[in-house]
């Protein structure tokens, strides 16, 4: 069906307001959340929390894999315009998450319990709590993945305004929740996860309901389709190799850091972990409204609007993170002295690589979506999967060797950041006739003179302010400096005058 393109525009430009707002809002809580909790739990049950919720996503590299499918068919049944084929696709995906929930709970319970009672570096005085804050983070992942079918149909119709809405009220959630420790009956890590169990029931509720009533293809028919079963899983079969992949390059190095260096390291990740949480959440506000285009564009077979989408998309997401991003790296220490009562060693360095990671994320995930959408994904996910492993491979020999902890993510950097790049610009090359050349021409270059130009004074001024004063001062450059150069850097006179016009029509 033919693509009202100035509608998507417009479409894009709105549902990333909206989306913006309510990821503000969930990165200020964020913040003030993970304050509270560092103080209410105290340091050791903080580390304690994060490695056990780390095994716990350890095992759910079907989560995240399944997610990409799930939203790839009914985005891509909606691009067609056959709303029959979409509710088979919906009824089916929640069919398959209960089977793959059970699945994973059975994994969860026999494995991980295991892994944390032989392997981990636990106070015997603390492993029954630790072992009750498994059961029910065991839980409340299950819950939250028989989520993801109504969640992908939300974003597939591209209705973020409930999607932001529904999120703030998840960020208000969590911040009663922490500050309910102060009065727990019981131990405060169990009453923790107990709490955040219940929050994951009420907003798997209230996703349901809004889908059942404001989507007539969300309602549930039993369907026992094994074309659709089959299609559904080969993707999610080759997708699973890149998430599982995914998953131990982020959750594997926690546990290599609780072997080698023990719970404080596991502190300081996990708040470089928030960090990278709430960048992203920047960066997908502008992406998950994107996205759902892609793959429609893909299936109506608008391949050149979708090309020229995916080099403005890189673009635009590399300007809404860079100024959130550089700030972050250039005063690391003030902030976090600021934000935390306590800094656990390693944190500075750590929040500031995570952050370099995520500036270059944030480019690759427009051509990340559009190499899903054509489903032809095997030789790509096994090339993501690699690299993603020989992240691993890489954090281990650090470690063994006895190096800084300091220096573990710079394999990130590397691995999962300019390789990943490379394997994208390859695969979009091959799959949909993308010229290398002319995206490195229009995007990798104004990216990269725009760095050359704007970088040298922060990095000169870092060594001569400090706190409260060198905050404003790198704040006002990158916003001023930092903004024209990227309107007049980065993009294209065309593609100013169309951000003008969206504002000024705003």
């Amino acid at each position: 069906m033919p693509i009202d393109k100035e509608e998507n525009k417009r479409r894009i430009f709105k549902n990333t307001f909206a989306l913006y707002l309510r990821t503000a809002i969930a990165m200020v809580v964020s913040l003030v959340v993970t304050r509270i909790l560092l103080k209410e739990l105290g340091e050791d049950n903080y580390g304690i929390y994060n490695v056990v919720a780390s095994v716990v996503v350890l095992f759910s590299f079907l989560n995240a894999s399944m997610a990409q499918a799930i939203q790839r068919f009914i985005t891509f049944a909606l691009g067609k315009g056959d709303l029959k084929r979409t509710n088979e696709v919906f009824s089916t995906s929640v069919v398959t998450q209960i089977l793959i929930t059970l699945l994973l709970i059975v994994i969860c319970e026999t494995i991980g319990v295991w892994f944390i009672n032989r392997w981990m570096v636990i106070d015997g005085s603390r492993l029954t709590a630790v072992n009750w804050a498994f059961q029910f983070s065991i839980l409340t992942f299950a819950v939250n993945f028989l989520r993801v079918p109504y969640e992908s149909s939300i974003i597939a119709y591209e209705k973020m305004s409930f999607f932001a809405y529904a999120t703030i009220g998840d960020s208000l959630i969590k911040l009663a929740i922490v500050y309910l420790l102060a009065y727990s009956p019981i131990d405060r890590l169990i009453f923790y996860t107990q709490l955040l169990f219940l929050e994951s029931v009420i907003m798997l509720g209230i996703y349901y309901l809004h889908c059942r009533v404001s989507f007539p293809v969300c309602r549930f028919k039993w369907i026992w389709d094994r074309k659709l079963f089959r299609d559904i899983f080969s993707f999610s079969g080759w997708n699973v190799f890149g998430s599982m992949a995914n998953i131990f390059s982020q959750k594997g190095i926690v546990i290599f850091l609780n072997l080698f260096v023990g719970i404080v390291a596991n502190a300081a990740m996990g708040i470089a972990n928030q960090v990278n949480g709430a960048l992203n959440s920047f960066i997908n506000s502008f992406q998950t409204s994107f996205r759902p285009q892609i793959v429609k564009a893909y299936a109506a077979g608008e391949y050149d609007y979708l090309l020229n989408m995916i080099s403005a998309t890189s673009k635009f997401s590399f300007i809404l993170i860079y100024i959130p991003a550089v700030l972050i790296v250039v005063n690391a220490q003030w902030i976090l002295n600021v934000w935390l009562t306590e800094v656990p060693a390693y944190t500075v360095r750590f929040c500031q690589l995570i952050t370099i990671c995520c500036m270059i994320d944030a480019m690759t995930g427009p051509y990340n979506c559009a190499i899903l959408a054509t489903g032809r994904i095997k030789r790509y996910q096994l090339a993501l999967s690699l690299s993603c492993l020989l992240d691993v491979m890489l954090c281990f020999t650090i470690l063994k060797l006895g190096v800084s902890a300091n220096y573990v993510l710079y394999s990130r950097i590397l691995t999962r950041g300019i390789i990943n790049m490379f394997i994208g610009l390859h695969f979009m090359e091959v799959l949909l006739d993308f010229r290398i050349i002319e995206y490195c021409r229009k995007v990798i270059l104004p990216v990269l003179c725009f760095l050359l130009l704007h970088l040298p004074f922060l990095i000169v001024g870092s060594r001569f302010y400090e706190g409260w004063q060198w905050f404003w001062i790198s704040g006002i450059y990158v916003l001023t400096f930092g903004g024209l150069g990227a309107l007049f850097i980065i993009l294209r006179k065309e593609e100013r005058r169309y951000l003008f016009r969206l504002v000024l029509r705003k």
